[in-house]
């Protein structure tokens, strides 16, 4: 394997490049500069799709789907199916069909849903008393490197056994990290979203947010962590003023679908974007019509032409 950052080949000695990963602006420049061509490409694979777009590598992405003359599989890999990703779909898909797996707000009911107002000033004791809630592996999302390093340096100080992860973190020790959490030589393990993205951290017993994420995607993402086998796990998170209210009032919205405790201070919570309504394209109570899985895949059906019937024929 040759290795260079952002961009790996694998490569079979016998037949040349079968399968190249990188992220678009480094594919798109190895591309400019003629390093490689996509004239035998069979497969493309774009993965976080809609976190690509929001990071701004469109025009990246327009760059190498343009190189590509020749017809082949797409695969378009999104958890959620927003409107700026139908419009890229429609520019660079032909007849394309729309796989779901479930709504967004799915919850695993084996993940018992403790949520906590905390002031900012008292977050950390607050962390190590949620600690005691379970016995280890215990997993801490943070929204940043300095969140990561504040709770790692509190816990170390107070022994508890805490190691971290976080973007940017040097490849042997993040490895080392996982490897000691996962092995159970250590109890707590504190990480950012993007760098959980792939990791298997199997038997871990307590999800912590240490804040409340922008997107409510990835609070559900948080505590999947937990809860597997039907084995209960438990999820703590943590709320306060800076909070993003939407993102509360989902979270508020899920507790209520799964028939879980909502806080008195969540339960006179009021929807920022008004009464939620019946959905009424597919009936369900769950919700708003806007935010209905299988009305965006209708759309997307719509935007590229796909018929069903016509192409059965």
């Amino acid at each position: 394997m040759n290795e260079n950052k952002n961009f790996y080949l694998l490569i079979n000695n016998n037949s040349g490049v079968h399968i190249v990963v990188g992220t678009p602006g480094r594919l798109a420049d190895l591309i400019k500069r003629q390093k490689f061509n996509l004239g035998l490409l069979d497969l493309l694979v774009l993965d976080e799709a809609e976190r690509l777009l929001d990071i701004a590598f469109e025009e990246e992405l327009a760059q190498i789907f343009g190189n590509i003359e020749i017809r082949r599989q797409t695969i378009i890999i999104s958890s959620t199916l927003p409107t700026r990703t139908q419009e890229f779909a429609k520019k660079v898909l032909y007849k394309p069909i729309a796989v779901s797996s479930g709504q967004k707000s799915n919850l695993n009911l084996e993940v018992i849903q403790d949520i906590e107002y905390v002031k900012p000033e008292n977050k950390l004791v607050d962390l190590l008393e949620a600690l005691k809630k379970t016995a280890p592996p215990v997993l801490i999302f943070c929204d940043s490197k300095y969140d990561v390093d504040s709770v790692q340096e509190y816990l170390l100080a107070r022994e508890v056994d805490a190691v971290s992860l976080y973007s940017g973190q040097d490849k042997n020790e993040a490895a080392e990290a996982v490897r000691g959490f996962n092995k159970g030589k250590k109890d707590v393990l504190i990480l950012t979203d993007i760098v959980s993205k792939g990791l298997e951290l199997p038997n871990v017993k307590h999800v912590i947010s240490f804040s409340l994420p922008r997107e409510f995607n990835n609070y559900v993402k948080r505590i999947g962590r937990t809860g597997k086998g039907g084995v209960e796990g438990l999820a703590t998170t943590f709320i306060s003023k800076s909070s993003d209210h939407n993102v509360i009032y989902e979270l508020k919205e899920m507790l209520v679908q799964a028939g879980q405790s909502v806080p008195s201070f969540l339960q006179v919570l009021k929807d920022p974007e008004g009464e939620r309504i019946r959905c009424h394209f597919c009936g369900s109570s769950q919700h708003k019509t806007k935010n209905c899985l299988k009305l965006e895949q209708k759309k997307l059906r719509d935007i590229v032409g796909y018929n069903d019937e016509k192409d059965k024929k």
